[in-house]
This record gives C-alpha cells, sequence and structure tokens, in this order.
C-alpha cells in the first residue's frame, strides 16, 4: 500500500508543520509552463523541499517529443520558482527508480496521468521502492482545466486531425523507404512515439508539431506533405449567421481623387474555412455616385489581386475595372454577377444612397494561389517567360512544344526534322508550328511523337472581353413563380469555378463534386438537412458545404446566390485519381502501412 499524508491532495498543511524538512522529487518537462505545473509546486513545497527531476532535452525527445525549448532554458524557468530547491537532470521514466535509490526521497510527487501509459512501469518500480525506504508516493489528480492537455483549442489535436496526421507521416515514411526503427536510429525520435502518431494515437497537438519538424529538419520533407489544417466542420458543413457577420465588419477607407479620405467599404466575413477554396465576403458600398463615368474621381481603384473573383451583385451598384489600359464602368443591379481574372484592377460604388447596395464577393484561389509557397523559391520572371501570354496563343503553343519536347528529349527544330522524316511538308509543318495555318495531321504527329494528347495543344486565346465576364438579368423579367436557376458569369479560361442564383420552391437534394458557396440574400429562409443535422439559411447567412455531402434543400421561395469551386477536388485531381489501380483505391486518405 503507498503510504500517504493525512490528506490526499498536495495542498495539505500537515507535512509543512514537521519538524524537519523532508525531500520531494518532482519529474516535469516544462517545456509549456501553466497553472497546473504551479499548482503541483505549491502542494509538493507543503511536504517538504521541492526537487524538480527535469527532463533532458534526449530523455523528451525518446519517450515524449522534441523540446521547444533547451535543458537549460527550461531549467532556468523552474529556478525562477521559490517552491523549487533544487534542479535534477533526469535522463527518463526508466530512471526514477535509481534516482530513488541515490537520493532515498521522502515524497514523490507525480499526476495520475502516469498510471497508464510509458510511464506505468517506471511507477511500479517507484512505488514499491519507496515503500521499501519508508517514504510515499503522492499522486494528485489531474484537472483537466489546468493541465496542458486541458488548453485543447490550442495545443489538442482533434481524433480525426491526429488520424490523418498519421497517415500523412505513414506516406511520408514510405517515399523516403524508412521506417520508425531507423527514424530513430538517424533522429533520436523514439520509434514507439512515431508509431502511436501514425496510428493516430497522439492527440497532443505540441508532440504532433515537433515530431514533424523534426521529420522535415531531418529529411527531404516539405511540411505541407505533413501538416493537415483541422476540419471544423459540422459533418462536412460550415454555417455563419448574419449577425456573426455583422459583428465582424470593419470599415476601410481610401483617398479619392479630391484628396479626400473617405469610408470606402464596409468588409463582413461570411462563411468559410481553410478547408475550403473560398475567401468570400459581404461588401457594402459606402460611396455614393451620380452617373456611370469610369473616371468618376470618387472612384478608387485597387491594384488587382492573386485570387480569381466571382461578384454577385445586391442592389444598384456600379463596377469598375481596367483592362489592358482602359477603365470601364458597368452599372449592375440585384442577380448580375462578373467573373474577374487575377491581378485585373477593379473597385465598386452605390448609385444609389437610399437603396441598400452590397457585393458577395466571393474570391477563391487556383492552381498558382495553391503552390505559391514552392514558386517563392523560383525565378518567377523565368517561370512566366516559359509559361507564355495567353493573350498571344502562338506564343503559348510555342512553350508547350518545347515544355514537352524536353520530356522527350527534344528541342523543337529536332521534333520538326522528324515531321518531315514522316511526310509533312515543310509548309504544313511551319505553319503549324508558328500557328499560322494549322494542319490536323501535323497535330496529330505532334501528339503521337510526343506521347502527349492532342488537346494539350489546343491553345484558347484569352480575349479582351474574356478578361471579365458578366451575367445580367433583365430589368423586366418577371419574378420566378416556381424554382429556378440562373447561372452567374463564367469564362472557358475558368472552367472549375461557376454558380447559379438560386429561387427554391419546395424540396430539391444535390450531391455536388464541388466546395459550394451559399449566401441568402433573400428574405425568406432556406432549410439545409445532411447526416443527421438540420440548419435554417435566414437572411444574411450564409454556409460552406464541402463535395461529395448530401444536402436537402427546401424552401417557400427563398432566394441564394451559389457558388462552385474545385478546390482540391480539380480536373488534375479527379484525373490521377481515376489512374489508380483497383487495389489501392481506397488506401489513399487512411493507409498507415508500410508498402515496400
Amino acid at each position: 500500500m503507498i503510504r500517504r499524508p493525512p490528506r490526499s491532495t498536495l495542498s495539505s498543511s500537515s507535512a509543512a508543520s514537521d519538524v524537519y524538512k523532508r525531500q520531494v522529487f518532482v519529474p516535469m518537462c516544462a517545456d509549456f509552463v501553466h497553472v497546473g505545473h504551479i499548482n503541483i509546486l505549491e502542494g509538493a513545497a507543503a511536504y517538504g523541499d521541492v526537487y524538480v527531476l527535469l527532463m533532458t532535452d534526449q530523455a523528451m525527445k525518446g519517450y515524449k517529443r522534441a523540446p521547444r525549448m533547451s535543458y537549460e532554458q527550461r531549467e532556468r524557468i523552474l529556478r525562477a520558482f521559490k517552491q523549487v530547491k533544487d534542479v535534477i537532470p533526469c535522463s527518463g521514466p526508466q530512471t526514477y527508480a535509481e534516482m530513488v535509490l541515490e537520493h532515498r526521497p521522502t515524497h514523490f510527487c507525480h499526476g495520475d496521468d502516469w498510471k497508464t501509459g510509458p510511464q506505468a512501469q517506471a511507477r511500479t518500480e517507484v512505488i514499491t521502492l519507496m515503500e521499501a525506504q519508508g517514504g510515499s508516493v503522492v499522486e494528485p489528480t489531474y484537472t483537466p482545466a489546468v493541465s496542458s492537455t486541458g488548453f485543447q483549442d490550442m495545443f489538442r489535436s482533434t481524433i480525426q486531425e491526429s488520424r490523418h496526421t498519421g497517415v500523412l507521416v505513414r506516406t511520408c515514411l514510405n517515399d523516403l523507404k524508412r521506417v520508425p526503427e531507423v527514424i530513430e536510429k538517424e533522429t533520436g525520435l523514439a520509434s514507439a512515439v512515431l508509431k502511436n502518431l501514425i496510428q493516430g494515437r497522439d492527440l497532443d497537438r505540441e508532440n504532433m508539431d515537433s515530431v514533424l519538424r523534426l521529420l522535415h529538419q531531418h529529411y527531404p520533407a516539405t511540411m505541407k506533405h505533413l501538416v493537415v489544417d483541422r476540419d471544423t466542420s459540422n459533418e462536412g458543413v460550415w454555417h455563419m449567421t448574419a449577425d456573426e457577420s455583422t459583428k465582424s465588419g470593419r470599415v476601410l477607407d481610401r483617398v479619392n481623387g479630391l484628396e479626400q479620405q473617405v469610408h470606402y467599404y464596409n468588409y463582413m466575413d461570411t462563411a468559410t474555412s481553410s478547408l475550403s477554396p473560398f475567401k468570400p465576403e459581404l461588401i457594402e458600398q459606402l460611396v455614393h455616385v451620380t452617373d456611370n463615368e469610369p473616371l468618376n474621381p470618387l472612384v478608387v481603384m485597387n491594384k488587382g489581386h492573386l485570387l480569381s473573383q466571382l461578384t454577385f451583385f445586391v442592389g444598384p451598384v456600379n463596377f469598375y475595372c481596367t483592362i489592358r489600359g482602359e477603365r470601364v464602368c458597368k452599372p449592375m443591379n440585384t442577380g448580375d454577377s462578373c467573373l474577374i481574372t487575377p491581378y485585373v484592377p477593379h473597385s465598386f460604388t452605390s448609385r444609389d444612397p437610399e437603396q441598400y447596395a452590397a457585393i458577395v464577393a466571393v474570391t477563391f484561389s487556383g492552381y498558382v494561389r495553391d503552390v505559391l509557397n514552392d514558386l517563392v523559391h523560383h525565378d518567377i520572371e523565368r517561370l512566366m517567360s516559359h509559361a507564355g501570354d495567353l493573350r498571344n496563343a502562338p506564343q503559348v503553343f510555342e512553350r508547350k512544344l518545347e515544355r514537352f519536347s524536353e520530356l522527350r528529349g527534344l528541342t523543337v527544330p529536332e521534333l520538326g526534322i522528324q515531321l518531315a522524316e514522316q511526310g509533312h511538308s515543310k509548309e504544313a509543318i511551319e505553319g503549324t508550328l508558328s500557328q499560322n495555318v494549322m494542319d490536323p495531321t501535323v497535330i496529330e504527329s505532334i501528339s503521337n511523337i510526343l506521347d502527349i494528347p492532342k488537346a494539350e495543344f489546343d491553345v484558347l486565346q484569352l480575349d479582351q472581353d474574356q478578361e471579365v465576364t458578366y451575367a445580367f438579368v433583365s430589368p423586366d423579367q418577371p419574378d420566378e413563380q416556381g424554382s429556378v436557376k440562373r447561372a452567374l458569369a463564367s469564362c472557358k479560361h475558368h472552367i472549375e469555378a461557376g454558380g447559379y442564383s438560386w429561387s427554391l420552391y419546395g424540396k430539391e437534394s444535390l450531391t455536388s463534386q464541388f466546395f459550394s458557396y451559399i449566401y441568402n440574400y433573400g428574405e425568406r429562409p432556406m432549410e439545409l438537412a445532411w447526416a443527421d443535422q438540420t440548419q435554417t439559411l435566414a437572411h444574411g447567412d450564409s454556409v460552406v458545404i464541402k463535395p461529395f455531402i448530401p444536402v436537402s434543400f427546401s424552401a417557400d421561395g427563398a432566394k441564394v446566390v451559389v457558388c462552385k469551386v474545385a478546390g482540391c477536388v480539380n480536373n488534375r485531381v479527379m484525373h490521377e485519381c481515376s489512374l489508380f489501380a483497383a487495389e489501392g483505391l481506397q488506401r489513399m486518405n487512411e493507409d498507415t502501412t508500410q508498402w515496400f
């Protein structure tokens, strides 16, 4: 039986009245000091002089995780506590028994979380030795609210996130052709710790982050292949109320052409997530104009941005954009929309101060934004030169020929020689390569020589009227009497983004292949049902829905705008998935086994 002081907690004052001070051992990592540690130190001091058994850096790496702070830093912090008599280096739980035999403390204090897990064996040994030496083991109950594992929102992973991280780590190890035992030899990280993480059993976010950083630092493993974003959705749906959007409002000023600093927009967040490709906002227009002049001095243009933008208009709003040096103004009304290409400068104003005027600005990322963290390491000028400019389609065609020829060890002139050897005339070859006169038989031969689909050489030029495209609702069009979907602005150069305004009467069930963003701009509510969940989408509310989630919609005349973007399930990803061998179809996002 464990000998204990008269009271069951460390705050007992009976030991403080002893005629002599006793030695109290308190093992700690102290890499993240919180109020729970302070409570333990204060309680332990009631039993005698507190000696902290501080885990060395190697000890932490071996049984828990690599520390964020060095041993010296952690020791200095602990010595600053008045309750701490001294700090003794500890090489891990497996050395507790040895240290008890050497120093013969009168008390050994440890939270009751060591009853199971990697310290359970050490606990048994310490109890046996302390009893034999006439000492006692004190095990205060951990209080979740004050323990490091209690700060779940900041420091802990969800079970799902832990499981997903395990899949990414195992995939990384498979890519590197390494097993946990090899990782231990090469880095010192205990294989048991790594196996625990791979199996999704590590719920300590700090531990996980430390292991991921260790793998990134020791191996050619990018963090984006190791880190998984937390899924905060409710069974695949994120909802934001109109009130929450209003509370997020922030008014931004601009200096106009009259050198006046004025309130220009009121930006408000709407539903989104780090997992979705959207950054949608409700933007209220605070500047009012009385004409449709493109160069009105009250209008302040932005510089354009990397994200594409699908814009839905609510009320009388003027839209301004600059395309190839020319400023234009388009009067827009409720139900109208436009699709803006990245980096096109634009702006918005209200035409009527008596009416509500706003836009639902659904900015969304494309391929470039999603790989920008890689592109910043490269020479962007050279990259853009090799990409070409779609405003000059023959140039892009030439760049593609160069790119695909390189993969086969050829230059474009050498490709031309092979085309001639296959019997094509000089005129047909030159006309096709310059795109002056395209010969389908030459394109067929190029496709066969390079083993590239012919569609890759079908270059669609970006014309001036495609840099911003529009969809208008006819002003004399009667109100819908039944369910109607009207397509929003679209463009052949943005094939994986689109949407529609939707007037719904009755019920409809949908399972989308895209991320879906929905904003209720009408007065009547819409009801959503999915899994075992339901949600009312009231006026001004918004939702984002993950792909492949079956959702039932019902309403009596609700008016919403629906925007869809592929995000991570784009055509390139779907095509690659369609190539997978049947034996591995289910392994991609759940496999934690070694394949080699």
